[in-house]
């Protein structure tokens, strides 16, 4: 109810300084049932993050105030409707900005005039202003505490915290004494005194959940979805939109194996709700005390905070307001069963091209014998240590290198083992025979052109005797003579194709070994310039390192940069076909749990790092590490 009460602040402000102002109170709730951003004086970014510094609405604004010049007046509630900015200072510049457009801003408790050309600031003005941008960033802190905590602590009584509710669930309003009041639509939002959202079981949907235990036991997820899309069924979100890298599109409809797993793994089909399994938010974040600051390990590069999947000792949990819909101890079994078979590849990132990823599988950090995984990276794309990743940061260090550089690196390699003197030897004599083969090839044309005109006097012999045989009649001599002439100007004439048939092969053969030994060879010299070329495309290279089964073995050493302690690649091993590694590779299991428990049980006197939980992973059941393709991009 409040942007009303705005809209009518406006009105009355606007009376006041003499200025028009077309919005009204049906107008503002249009906007934000519609999520519109502007309509003619309203502008309004509704359930749009107050820090960013670009939003719908605000861009709208600066594009108008800086194009329209009759605009005095600009009327905003608060300093915290205006920016929430992390550093206040921000806030500032932002307001700043409109002032030196020669507008006054207008404020519920103060009102800032338009900054003359060469003027000073105010000092006490901007001092009043730096304390309002930090309280609207402090509130945001606070808020974020507050959102927490209430999301703990509706999570240990069983209700929703938010979101959509998992496939065969639907979210339904109940009194505080599991009375249920009905079921709310997709989208509804209610807020009503004594009341909570919990999530049920949608009986339209629960039998197919059934049904996709079942098959679980017997078939892996990959082939569970396979039959369900032969059957046609849609997945849970077909018919929606979702965006991919800005791009805004509708999903296909398609069942996959993870949807399968993410359904088989819910903690509500033993009526367990589950809160924390995700941690978001550029504030704070949740911890066991309850609520944490952020860490470095909690941004992407750029300072951009990431999603953090939070271990299950982190999870809050309560109890649902329905009876298990599986049994908990079958649900146990399955879930171990699922880690069995996904052990060694489970949060292994994927790439969703390929060509993307010429070295994926084939870097490895020799500090922990793990493979490096690409992850994006400044508009490009670098490979980091598997094993600092999946423990967050507690194991290992953070080790990277660079993609682009190090397939450039390898390509030189590769071209210097290609130009040894052996191998270019043999690559020149090769040239030589198909040198002389092109001078010999002048004579096969001759005898080419031979053939043809034998061919056509063949041909016009054969149409003589064939009109000459049906003038004989009943001349018997003369009709078997000429058969005679006939039947062996036939066999010239399939002789004179044979030998035609011959020559062109052998001519398109030699054509088609020219051209091939002449693109390798201009290959080969030419590896150093791709290398130092920005690729947007390592399908080359990647075809490359596959024939050649190159792989890259990279040791880094700590280097004091100022006050900072990096990591910086020292040196390392390139292997070539068959031949052994430099280190033992880790092939053991990539869960995240039983990652962080080599660590646990390290500290506690095992120095093989080996957890209670090891005999739900096969050590040796799988020896692929690579991440070839399914999960980043640029």
């Amino acid at each position: 109810m409040t942007p009303a009460k705005y809209v009518e602040f406006a009105q009355k402000k606007a009376k006041e300084f003499d200025v028009s102002f077309d919005g009204d109170v049906r107008t503002i709730e249009r906007m934000m049932k519609d999520g519109i951003p502007n309509v003619g004086d309203i502008y309004l970014d509704y359930g749009v993050q107050g820090h960013k510094k670009s939003r719908p609405a605000l861009d709208q604004l600066r594009t108008r105030i800086a194009n329209d010049n009759s605009i005095d007046v600009l009327v905003i509630p608060r300093r915290d409707r205006l920016f929430r900015p992390n550093h206040p200072l921000d806030g500032l510049l932002l307001e700043a900005e409109f002032s030196k457009a020669g507008i006054t801003i207008v404020y519920q408790d103060k009102v800032v005039p338009p900054t003359k050309k060469g003027a000073r600031h105010d000092l006490a003005q901007l001092m009043v202003g730096l304390v309002d941008f930090d309280r609207a960033g402090a509130d945001r802190r606070d808020l974020a505490r507050k959102i927490i905590l209430a999301q703990i602590r509706l999570a240990e009584r069983g209700y929703s915290t938010g979101g959509r509710p998992a496939f065969g669930f639907r979210r339904s309003l109940v009194t505080e004494q599991g009375e249920l009041v009905r079921h709310l639509q997709e989208g509804e939002r209610v807020r009503m005194r004594g009341c909570h959202v919990v999530w049920q079981p949608d009986e339209s949907k629960i039998d197919l959940v059934r049904r996709i235990l079942g098959l679980l036991k017997n078939h892996p997820a990959n082939r569970v979805a396979r039959m369900l899309n032969d059957e046609g069924l849609p997945s849970p979100d077909a018919g929606r939109f979702r965006t991919d890298n800005g791009v805004r599109h509708l999903v296909s409809g398609n069942w996959n194996g993870t949807t399968i797993t993410n359904i088989a793994r819910n903690p509500l089909l033993v009526a367990i709700n589950a809160y924390g399994r995700r941690s978001m938010g550029d504030q704070l974040r949740l911890s066991s005390d309850g609520v944490r600051e952020l860490e470095e390990t909690d941004f992407r590069e750029g300072e951009q905070p990431k999603v953090i999947r939070n271990p299950s000792d982190l999870h809050v949990t309560g109890q649902g307001a329905f009876d298990p819909i599986v049994d908990p101890k079958e649900h146990k079994a399955l879930i171990r069963d699922l880690d069995r078979r996904g052990a060694t590849q489970k949060a292994i990132p994927r790439s969703r091209n390929p060509k993307m990823n010429p070295l994926g599988g084939r870097v490895y950090d020799m500090d922990c014998g793990w493979l490096m995984y690409r992850a994006p990276y400044s508009g490009s794309f670098r490979y980091k240590c598997g094993l600092y990743d999946l423990s967050h940061g507690q194991q290992c260090r953070h080790n990277t290198i660079k993609g682009p550089e190090a397939t450039a690196f390898l390509l030189s390699c590769i071209r210097q083992r290609l130009l040894a003197p052996g191998l270019w030897q043999k690559l020149c004599e090769r040239l030589k025979q198909i040198a002389d083969r092109e001078a010999s090839a002048g004579q096969d044309d001759s005898r080419i052109a031979l053939i043809q005109a034998k061919q056509l006097e063949v041909q016009a012999e054969l149409k003589a005797v064939t009109k000459s045989l049906a003038r004989a009649g009943d001349e018997q001599d003369l009709f078997e003579a000429l058969k005679l002439e006939f039947d062996e100007l036939k066999t010239q004439e399939k002789n004179l194709a044979s030998q035609m048939n011959e020559l062109k092969a052998k001519a398109s053969v030699d054509s088609q070994d020219i051209a091939e030994v002449e693109k390798a060879l201009e290959l080969a010299m030419n590896l150093t310039e791709l290398a130092d070329s920005k690729m947007d495309d390592f399908e080359l290279p990647r075809q490359l390192f596959d024939l050649t089964n190159v792989r890259l073995f990279v040791q880094f050493q700590e280097v004091e940069q100022g006050k900072r302690t990096v990591n910086q690649l020292a040196g390392g091993v390139v292997t070539f076909g068959a031949a052994e590694p430099p280190i033992e590779i880790y092939s053991g299991p990539t869960n995240r749990k039983y990652v962080k428990g080599r660590r646990k049980n390290h500290r506690n006197g095992n120095p093989q790092g080996k957890p209670e939980l090891e005999s739900t992973y096969p050590t040796g059941e799988s020896k692929s590490l690579g991440n070839r393709s399914r999960g980043d991009t640029i």
